[in-house]
């Protein structure tokens, strides 16, 4: 399918691709993390997150002529790293308030902000069988769990969490590099 100045809408969502056919990447605004060790995880996702990490609404209305913030995030392992990049439109005001939230982040809180987001927003994630099985028989019950009731109130809004959602599982966890499994 061309995309030559394309604008894909649906009733929340407008994603334009003039940035990508322009190649034009200096008109994003970006956070970007690299951790030590790699984890055998990766995503790449436009996600609308639903809530700021402060707790504010974001994303998170009904109304069709205001256009939702698409935030990009890419998470690739390499030989001695995982790389997490986070990044938005250099117009999108809002979108580049959810990123600064996160920048100021501590690394642990950071790392716990980005798997929530993984769980609560990401529908295209990779994990490894070794991720998988290091997780364990009790933590990969908790993330299906936690899939399932992010999936749910999808369909669901009376269900909804009113917050930034956020997972019990720390998917950048030391204990989950690929140097200790």
């Amino acid at each position: 399918i061309a995309r030559k100045k394309c604008t894909f809408k649906t009733s929340h969502v407008i994603l334009n691709y003039t940035l990508l056919d322009n190649k034009t990447y200096g008109n994003l605004y970006y956070h970007t993390r690299v951790f030590e060790n790699t984890r055998s995880i990766a995503v790449s996702s436009v996600i609308t997150p639903p809530f700021f990490y402060d707790n504010n609404p974001f994303n998170n209305h009904d109304n069709p002529s205001i256009s939702y913030s698409n935030i990009m995030l890419t998470i690739f392992p390499s030989e001695k790293y995982t790389n997490v990049i986070l990044a938005c439109s250099k117009q999108d005001k809002l979108g580049i308030k959810f990123l600064n939230q996160l920048r100021v982040l501590s690394k642990l809180k950071f790392q716990k902000a980005v798997s929530s987001i993984i769980v609560g927003n990401v529908g295209n994630t990779f994990l490894s069988p070794i991720f998988w099985n290091a997780l364990g028989g009790e933590k990969q019950d908790i993330l299906l769990k936690e899939l399932s009731f992010c999936i749910m109130e999808t369909f669901h809004p009376f269900m909804s969490h009113q917050s930034f959602f956020h997972s019990k599982i720390n998917f950048f966890d030391p204990i989950y590099s690929t140097s200790n499994l």
